[in-house]
Formats: C-alpha cells, sequence, structure tokens
C-alpha cells in the first residue's frame, strides 16, 4: 500500500545525497530547485536554503525573505565573477554550493517559476556562457560525480581579498 509520498531519484542523485548527508550537521546547502536539492532535508537531514516546498507563499514576509534567498541563488548560480556566490555565502550563511552541470548545457537556463524565470534568463542572456559557478568544480568541490558536485564555499578566499590584489583561483 502506497502512503501517499514517493519519490524517484537517480543513482547519481542518490550518491550525491549519501555524500551530503557526510557534511556537518549545521551545515547549509543552497542549489538549483530540483530532485537533489529538494531532497536535502529528508534524506542527508541537512538544511537548504530554497526548495520547491519552501515558497509555498503563506505570509508577506516570508515570500518576501524567500524572494531574496531565491534571488541570491540564481545570482550565484548563473555568475559570472565570484562576487555573488560569496555574497551567498557570507550574507546567506550557505557553506556548499550544489552544481548540477546539465543546468549549464543548451541554450535554455534551468527552469523555475516566476517572477525568478525573468531574472534567471537575464542572467543566463548577460554571462554569455561564461559562467564562474562551474569553473569552482574544479577547485573547490568537495563532491564530484556524475556532473555533480558540491563545491565547499569555504575553500573561497575572504571577501575582502578580493580588494587586496583580486581574486585567485
Amino acid at each position: 500500500e502506497n502512503s501517499g509520498y514517493i519519490v524517484w531519484l537517480n543513482k547519481p542523485e542518490i550518491h550525491a545525497l549519501e555524500f551530503i548527508s557526510t557534511l556537518p550537521k549545521d551545515a547549509v546547502l543552497a542549489g538549483w530547485p530540483g530532485p537533489i536539492n529538494d531532497n536535502v532535508p529528508y534524506f542527508a537531514r541537512r538544511r537548504v536554503l530554497v526548495t520547491h516546498e519552501t515558497h509555498a507563499a503563506t505570509h508577506v514576509d516570508y515570500v518576501l525573505k524567500m524572494r531574496e534567498r531565491m534571488n541570491a541563488i540564481v545570482d550565484a548560480y548563473l555568475a559570472t565573477d565570484p562576487e555573488a556566490i560569496l555574497a551567498l555565502r557570507d550574507q546567506h550563511e550557505v557553506d556548499y554550493l550544489i552544481l548540477d552541470a546539465k543546468d549549464f548545457e543548451g541554450t535554455a537556463p534551468p527552469l523555475y517559476f516566476e517572477p525568478f524565470s525573468t531574472r534567471t534568463h537575464k542572467r543566463w542572456k548577460e554571462a554569455q556562457g561564461r559562467f564562474y559557478t562551474p569553473r569552482l568544480a574544479k577547485t573547490a568541490a568537495a563532491y564530484a560525480q556524475d556532473g555533480i558536485y558540491v563545491i565547499d564555499l569555504k575553500k573561497l578566499p575572504p571577501r575582502s581579498s578580493k580588494s587586496k590584489g583580486g581574486w585567485q583561483e
């Protein structure tokens, strides 16, 4: 008999969630809302900044807070330089960023609903394929398998180092 909630995950998604469950219990993750990110609280028992489920509109202040968080994820995920990624880490206290390489393939950005899809399309067009986040997968990934990466944002330099001679990769 069915309990009413079924989640179908592929092996790469399961492996990523298994790794995420080994991260510190107080770790905060962010990623594009989807199969991995949305299931982190259920399967890995870790916190995420935004999921599809947390976007349920219940209160004006809550909606505005979730909008602020998702805008920060859009800006960081589709960034062309480190600034928005560092802001996600420092202002929203995100420890890890979940990245799916499939989100950067093709000619269209990853999907989400309005008002975020307008911002997403704008950032995608501005980037012209020069996304910074996938480059971090090479230098700051705590996990890398099957095109899924968990980027350790603590490995990135403090924001103040940007003003002291620039960003180092």
